[in-house]
């Protein structure tokens, strides 16, 4: 491998502020069994772009030479990529530095689309929409967003997963005692994204009493129809039931009745509590009419 003189090299700026830590102890003993494996990537003009940690420990360990590789890039954005690709692999490292690299490539990602949409011609129609005139083209399969690229990219996971952590550190990096400790215990391996993610979640969204009656409405009446669905009953045996017109002839024991009676009763005092009016919810389990009698029983049973 060619080698170049170790003081002519340069550590790249945005190598220096992404990945500034000195290689531990293990890394350079790996270096000074070995040797330097790989190149070291740098520009014409000398500048480290990929193999920081393995210059830092060329120079610990006193080299004269290191091996490298003279690569062409168009622009900074593509340098700046190629430093976060050349260290995305790294076995040790914690997710506060997969987000911080994650964030690095939203702008990236976001500088170059602005860059292609220029050489395109901004929002101007191409010379083969234009020849198309009023014909149209098949739709194009959507490709991967942003997020979804990076998430993928830096190995945190889903988008979702991404997006949740990218909260916690940016709200850690704002100074929030819970996203700091939440951070510090993913880093450390003592919390998993997703346990993190939901603490964070349920502390920092303040739930209004219209959303959690939504909520509740909305799992109850899930259950209920999954019920009904599965007698083969449908919406029509709810509205039967809140009408107060289930007759002992209908094909429902007496558990179940109860069971669906009220959890509906519950469901209708969720609505009223959250200030729905009657009519509201009515139209909400899309029945006609709801039974005094049943709106107000402690507990509705099943009547011979």
């Amino acid at each position: 491998m060619e080698q170049i003189e170790i003081t002519k090299l340069k550590v790249h700026p945005f190598n220096t502020k992404m990945y500034d830590e000195f290689p531990n102890a293990e890394f350079i003993d790996s270096i000074k069994r070995y040797g330097i494996q790989r190149p070291i990537l740098i520009t014409k003009d000398n500048l480290i772009i990929g193999g920081q940690r393995r210059y830092k420990s060329a120079i610990h360990l006193k080299f004269k030479t290191v091996p490298f590789i003279v690569t062409e890039y168009i622009d900074e954005l593509d340098i700046k990529e190629q430093i976060i690709l050349d260290n995305l692999y790294r076995i040790e490292k914690v997710m506060s530095l997969r987000l911080s690299e994650g964030k690095m490539l939203e702008v990236i990602e976001s500088e170059r689309a602005k860059q292609n949409q220029k050489k395109a011609g901004g929002d101007k129609k191409s010379k083969e929409a234009k020849s198309l005139g009023a014909k149209k083209t098949q739709p194009k399969k959507r490709k991967p967003r942003t997020k979804d690229i990076v998430a993928k990219k830096t190995g945190v996971g889903s988008r979702t997963t991404y997006e949740g952590l990218q909260s916690i550190f940016d709200a850690a990096k704002e100074g929030d005692a819970l996203a700091q400790t939440l951070m510090n215990e993913v880093d450390n391996h003592k919390k998993k994204p997703h346990a993190a993610i939901k603490k964070f979640k349920e502390v920092n969204h303040k739930i209004t009493p219209d959303e959690k009656a939504e909520k509740d409405a909305k799992a109850l009446r899930k259950k209920i129809k999954d019920i009904c669905t599965h007698l083969d009953k449908g919406v029509e045996g709810v509205e039967r039931i809140i009408n107060g017109e289930i007759m002992s002839t209908d094909p429902l024991n007496k558990h179940t009745f109860n069971l669906i009676a009220n959890i509906m009763r519950k469901a209708v005092r969720i609505g009223i509590e959250s200030g729905l009016d009657i009519e509201q919810i009515k139209q909400t389990f899309q029945v006609t009419d709801i039974k005094s009698s049943f709106l107000n029983a402690e507990e509705v049973t099943y009547v011979e």
